[in-house]
C-alpha cells in the first residue's frame, strides 16, 4: 500500500470507531500524530494534547411502531396491486375489443376493394372510395398508430 493511502485509510475507519467506542464509553478523544494522522480513541493519547467529541445520543425507535409501520405498508402495497390486477384485466378486455374493431375494419375495407374491382357506376365509385377513405383513416389512427 503506498504511504499516501494510509491516512486516507485511517480517516475512512474512523468513523467506525467513533460509533463503536460510543456504545461502551461517553469518552472519545481525537488528536493527529506527527505523520498528520487523524486518530480517535475512548482514552487521551500518552503524549500530546486531544480533543474531547462531544457526540449526539443515538435516536431510537421502538421495534413496535416499525412493525405497526411495515404491517401499514404491507396492506397499501397489497391494496395497489389488487387494484393493478383489476386495471390490468380491464385493459386486456379493452385490447380484446380494440382487436375486433381493427379486424372489422380490415374485413369492411377488404370488402370494399373487391366490390370497386368488380366494377361499378359514376356514383357507386365514388361513395365507395370515400367509404374506402374513412375506414383507412380510423384504422390508421385507431390501430396502426394506437
Amino acid at each position: 500500500m503506498k504511504p499516501g493511502w494510509l491516512p486516507l485509510l485511517y480517516i475512512a475507519v474512523s468513523p467506525l470507531s467513533v460509533y463503536s467506542h460510543h456504545a461502551n464509553s461517553d469518552d472519545i478523544h481525537t488528536w493527529t500524530d506527527d505523520h498528520g494522522v487523524t486518530h480517535f480513541s475512548d482514552r487521551a493519547p500518552a503524549q500530546g494534547q486531544s480533543r474531547r467529541l462531544e457526540l449526539d445520543q443515538p435516536v431510537l425507535v421502538p421495534m413496535n411502531e416499525n412493525l405497526e409501520a411495515a404491517s401499514a405498508i404491507g396492506e397499501t402495497v397489497a391494496a395497489s396491486s389488487s387494484g393493478r390486477r383489476d386495471e390490468s384485466e380491464k385493459g386486456q378486455a379493452d385490447a380484446v375489443r380494440q382487436r375486433r374493431q381493427c379486424d372489422q375494419y380490415r374485413e369492411e375495407l377488404d370488402n370494399i376493394q373487391s366490390r370497386l374491382r368488380a366494377g361499378y357506376g359514376n356514383a357507386e365509385g365514388n361513395r365507395l372510395r370515400a367509404r374506402r377513405r374513412a375506414l383507412s383513416g380510423r384504422l390508421g389512427r385507431e390501430c396502426i398508430l394506437g
